[in-house]
C-alpha cells in the first residue's frame, strides 16, 4: 500500500511540473491583433533587454494547472518599436509563482527603427523599456584602461590597479561600463557613451549595484553602495544616470540618528529593490527604494517594511 502511495504521489508531481512548464509565445500579425486583445490576464514583466538582435523578457505569473499563452504584436511608432504583449492563463487558479524567459527575434525593423528605445507594453499592469545600442560596442579591457588613464592621470606616472565592474545586466540596459581604480585610495568610475564619469567619493571600497527603472521613465538606473571612512567606516547611496551621477544624503533614506549605516540591495524586479539597512551588528531596517517623481537625490526615498 505504500508503494502505490509513493508513485501516485510521483505521478502528481510529475503532472503538476509538466502542466508548469506548458507555455507558449505566438507571434501576431496586425490582421490578428483583434482577435487577442481580449486576453489581459495578469502577470509581471521582471525585466526586458537587447541583445543580438533580440528582445529578451523575463515574465512572472501565478498558475501551475492550465495552459498559459503569451500572444505579442510588434508595430512602430514614430522611432519607437512597440512590443505589446497578451495573456491568455485559460481561466488557471491555481497560485504557484512561475517564470519564464522569452525571446523575440525584431530582425525586420531594425533598419525602421532609429532609436534605442523598444517599449514593451503590458496591458495588465504596467510596461518596461528594453534598449538597443546604436552604434556602441563595449570598450575593450585594454582600450579602456588607456580611457581610464589618459582622463585621470594624463602626464603622470604611477602605478595603479584597474578592474573591471561591470555586469552584463548593466552593459545590456545603460550600455556602461564601471572600474575600481586603486592608487593611494579606491575609487570607482564609469564610462557611458566614451565618458568618464566618478562615481561617489575617495576612499572608497566594497561597491555594490544594481541597475533599475524605479520612477518608471522608460530610463534605467543604476544605484549603487559603497563604503568609506578610516577607522570608523560607513555606506553611501548613489544614482547615477542620464551621464552623470547623484550622491545621496543618507538622511534622506533613513532616520538621521543613524549616522553609520550599511546597505544591502535585494533586487525583487527592475521596478523594485528592497534594501536591509544595518549599523554593526544591528538591523536599523528593512524597506523599499522608490523615487519620487523625477530624478534627484532628494527625491530618492525607503519606505519601511513591516
Amino acid at each position: 500500500m505504500k508503494t502505490i502511495n509513493v508513485v501516485a504521489l510521483t505521478v502528481i508531481i510529475s503532472l503538476s511540473f509538466f502542466v508548469q512548464n506548458i507555455f507558449s509565445q505566438i507571434y501576431v500579425n496586425e490582421a490578428g491583433k483583434s482577435k487577442i486583445e481580449k486576453y489581459q490576464d495578469n502577470f509581471d514583466l521582471v525585466e526586458g533587454y537587447y541583445q543580438n538582435k533580440k528582445v529578451n523578457l523575463k515574465l512572472r505569473y501565478s498558475g501551475g494547472c492550465a495552459k498559459h499563452i503569451f500572444y505579442y504584436y510588434l508595430k512602430t511608432k514614430s522611432d519607437t518599436l512597440i512590443i505589446s504583449i497578451f495573456h491568455n492563463s485559460n481561466s488557471d487558479a491555481c497560485e504557484t509563482l512561475i517564470e519564464k524567459n522569452i525571446s523575440i527575434d525584431i530582425v525586420p525593423y531594425l533598419d525602421t527603427v532609429s532609436t534605442k528605445i523598444i517599449l514593451i507594453k503590458n496591458f495588465a499592469k504596467e510596461n518596461i523599456a528594453a534598449y538597443r545600442p546604436l552604434n556602441i560596442s563595449k570598450l575593450k579591457s585594454a582600450k579602456a584602461i588607456d580611457m581610464l588613464k589618459s582622463t585621470l592621470y594624463s602626464g603622470i606616472d604611477k602605478s595603479i590597479k584597474i578592474k573591471e565592474l561591470t555586469t552584463t545586466e548593466l552593459w545590456n540596459k545603460m550600455q556602461t561600463q564601471i572600474y575600481s581604480i586603486e592608487d593611494d585610495s579606491i575609487k570607482f568610475y564609469a564610462i557611458h557613451n566614451n565618458k568618464v564619469i566618478h562615481l561617489g567619493g575617495h576612499y572608497s571600497y566594497d561597491l555594490d549595484f544594481v541597475v533599475c527603472d524605479l520612477n518608471k521613465d522608460g530610463t534605467f538606473e543604476c544605484i549603487y553602495t559603497y563604503q568609506f571612512g578610516s577607522g570608523v567606516s560607513r555606506g553611501v547611496l548613489g544614482v547615477f544616470a542620464n551621464n552623470q551621477d547623484i550622491t545621496v544624503d543618507n538622511s534622506c533614506v533613513i532616520p538621521s540618528k543613524y549616522t553609520i549605516a550599511y546597505f544591502h540591495f535585494d533586487k525583487k524586479s527592475d521596478y523594485k529593490i528592497d534594501v536591509h539597512v544595518q549599523s554593526a551588528n544591528e538591523k536599523i531596517m528593512q524597506g523599499t527604494l522608490f523615487i519620487e517623481e523625477k530624478l534627484e537625490a532628494k527625491n530618492l526615498k525607503l519606505t519601511s517594511n513591516p
